[in-house]
């Protein structure tokens, strides 16, 4: 069943949007790693309802995040490394996720 679903892993998938996660009750990690046309609002909003732990958005050619992102007050592991962020935002990454290890 969908509901037990811990891992999800979407990677390489050149997706937009993530489908329909209210299902995904017990996910804890997603993985959507080199998924370039991934829109970052979009999943922000889609997301806001789980409790993640890890999140992997590896090799997506992101220069920002949104400020939303520390909602996922949960989560353990964000990793972005393969992106294109410049220092000053890296600075306010670490600094909007002060409990969650954030690689990049």
């Amino acid at each position: 069943k969908v509901q037990a679903l811990k891992i999800l892993n979407l990677a390489n998938n050149d997706i937009e949007q993530l489908p329909n996660t209210t299902e995904l009750k017990n996910l804890k990690g997603l993985v959507l790693d080199q998924n370039k046309a991934i829109d970052l609002l979009k999943l922000n909003e889609q997301l806001h309802h789980l409790s993640l732990d890890v999140l992997l958005l590896r090799n997506n050619g992101l220069k920002v995040l949104p400020d939303g992102i520390q909602g996922f007050s949960n989560l353990k592991v964000l990793d972005l490394s393969g992106n294109e962020f410049q220092e000053a935002e890296k600075n306010r990454i670490t600094a909007l996720l002060e409990t969650t290890k954030v690689v990049f």
